[in-house]
């Protein structure tokens, strides 16, 4: 999805996905996300670990689950001798776009856009303000978490939102 329908808004700061579609619940490009979101919990086996999703992601990569959100998160303040996590979303996010001076110093280049986000309705809002990051992490049949940067600060915030809401994706290699 574009917010607001803008094809050069999509150009500029990258699609929205509902957590199903970011997911591949139609399993078009792989098997293990197939079924998973619109009201259902994915059905997986793998003993103890988390599995891995590849999602819409390239063949090799995959949607990071909130593990590997936090794992960044500490490698990147610690990198920097910053032991309160809670500041780490200034080094990830891009150093233009965000309004009221929100930007970040895009140190890993990790560039985290302000894309905003789409409600459950299609509804978009907070271009420019906020940049929201599905994680293959669900908490329910409704709800799955998402990592979220603001231009307010530099906190990151990692909690569950519904998955019929448009998000970005960042892929992970396998």
């Amino acid at each position: 999805m574009c917010i607001y329908d803008s094809v050069e808004l999509c150009a500029q700061f990258g699609r929205l996905y509902r957590w199903s579609d970011a997911m591949d619940s139609a399993g078009t490009w792989s098997e293990n996300g197939k079924g998973c979101g619109k009201g259902k919990k994915c059905v997986y086996q793998v003993g103890w670990q988390e599995p891995r999703f590849r999602g819409v992601c390239p063949e090799g990569w995959h949607l990071p689950n909130d593990n590997e959100w936090s794992s960044l998160i500490y490698a990147v303040t610690t990198a920097v001798g910053h032991y309160d996590y809670s500041d780490a979303a200034g080094y990830l996010k891009s150093s233009t776009g965000w309004a009221k001076d929100g930007n970040g110093t895009d140190d890993y280049g990790f560039s985290a856009l302000p894309a905003g986000c789409m409600d459950s309705w299609g509804y978009g809002g907070q271009l420019g303000l906020e940049a929201h990051f599905w994680t293959s992490t669900e908490d329910d049949e409704e709800k799955a978490d998402k990592m979220h940067f603001t231009h307010s600060n530099d906190v990151w915030y990692m909690y569950s939102t519904d998955k019929k809401s448009g998000r970005s994706v960042r892929c992970v290699m396998d």
